[in-house]
């Protein structure tokens, strides 16, 4: 074996090492990082499923909300509509169709 040879295979013995090295200070900063990243996904992902959650309660207070005033609505129409009939404003024809009307109004309301 030369002494060139020598030096050649000492420089590959030290550069492999060296990578190596590089390679386990690699490995254990992508461990790291996927550990933080994992954290923050979780993090980010609690916070959604809280926005979430939140969102649908106020959908639900929403959407109750307008089933309320659709029904005081459909009552105040209900009452003037029987007022209205009782002093002779409407003929049946007529009381017959908005009886109609409410009912199928009140249908919609029942199904939000």
């Amino acid at each position: 074996m030369s002494f060139a040879r020598l030096l050649d295979d000492l420089a590959h013995e030290r550069d492999r090492r060296e990578r190596g090295r590089n390679l386990a200070c690699l490995a254990e900063k992508i461990r790291v990082d996927g550990r933080a990243k994992s954290r923050a996904m979780r993090c980010l992902t609690a916070q959604a499923a809280e926005m979430i959650k939140s969102m649908r309660t106020d959908l639900a207070q929403t959407r109750a909300a307008q089933r309320r005033d659709a029904i005081d609505t459909l009552a105040r129409i209900n009452e003037k509509a029987t007022a209205m009939a009782a002093s002779g404003q409407l003929s049946a024809h007529e009381g017959a169709l908005i009886d109609g009307l409410l009912h199928q109004a009140a249908m919609r309301v029942q199904a939000l």
